[in-house]
């Protein structure tokens, strides 16, 4: 299975599913990091997971969620933060395919007019966390994006709540490209070489 990574307003971010991938060890998969848009009747790619608004052209799209965003730092940068209003004063990460996010998230929580501190832009939401693990500040994240982290306690989320958005994450193939990636029978939609 080939897979494109893309990113941004318009793009999307794949993600490596490793269980399906355990479970079949004679499936290959490769994922290729891209901001771009991929064609899938132009490349070698099967399929990608798409975080956006969308729509992407020329594609079969199925959503498979509502994007949700929070905040998450590192544990020692969350013990700093008491207040939205502390996202004043602590460098606050942004993804610069998604530049509307951290004011969507302001607005939702009753803050539209509190100007961040400068931090790190980044063009990838993945390097965003990473950053955030690292140390470097705050970064907008969503439940997908942000689990294993959490799971092992490299982030937290410093404020309660999550905020729904316009976005999604959906599964983005060519047109006619096979069953859906998690239907019966199906190993995320991929197509044997």
């Amino acid at each position: 299975m080939r897979e494109n990574r893309s990113h941004g307003s318009e793009g999307g971010e794949a993600y490596a599913f490793p269980t399906p991938i355990k479970a079949n060890p004679r499936l290959q998969l490769r994922i290729d990091a891209s901001t771009a848009i991929v064609d899938f009747d132009a490349s070698d790619v099967d399929a990608g997971v798409r975080v956006g608004k969308g729509p992407w052209p020329r594609t079969h799209a199925e959503r498979l969620a509502q994007l949700s965003l929070f905040p998450v730092s590192c544990p020692a940068v969350a013990e700093t933060l008491k207040s939205v209003e502390d996202l004043a004063r602590i460098p606050v990460i942004v993804d610069h395919g998604s530049p509307g996010r951290w004011p969507s998230w302001l607005a939702a929580v009753g803050r539209p007019e509190l100007r961040l501190a400068p931090g790190p832009i980044f063009s990838d939401a993945g390097l965003c966390l990473d950053a955030a693990i690292a140390g470097q500040g705050v970064a907008l994240a969503w439940p997908t994006l942000a689990a294993d982290a959490l799971k092992a306690g490299l982030i937290v989320a410093p404020f309660p709540g999550r905020v729904a958005t316009e976005e999604s994450i959906g599964w983005s193939r060519a047109r006619g490209g096979g069953p859906a990636p998690m239907s019966k029978g199906s190993v995320l939609g991929s197509r044997r070489r």
